[in-house]
């Protein structure tokens, strides 16, 4: 399972877990064994019948890219929409949610 707060600001919730997710990959981790991040913290947790996967009757936490993160791990800084707890935020949303949680001076 991946602690986000090991290497996270935490400003703002699960976006420093881009940082972690591109360490994985520099580490050996292929991109998609990065289920780390989505079905191996819900078998953890013993959610999976709930969470993890994209199925129906999940739990509705998504994210939605406009590039394959397959393809290159740093595509999920690409995020278009999330989904958590079944309530949608588009791009300009994610945006005005993130620069509301840095201090002034643009840390990132």
């Amino acid at each position: 399972m991946l602690d986000a707060f090991a290497i996270c600001d935490a400003l703002v919730p699960g976006f420093c877990l881009y940082d972690e997710l591109e360490r994985f990959t520099k580490a050996g981790f292929s991109p998609l064994e990065l289920q780390t991040a989505t079905l191996n913290p819900a078998r953890f947790l013993v959610r999976e019948k709930s969470q993890g996967t994209i199925e129906v009757g999940e739990r509705a936490d998504l994210l939605l890219l406009d590039a394959d993160p397959l393809a290159d791990i740093r595509n999920v800084n690409q995020a278009a929409t999330v989904v958590v707890r079944g309530r949608l935020s588009n791009k300009p949303e994610i945006d005005k949610i993130i620069s509301s949680r840095r201090p002034s001076g643009g840390a990132e």
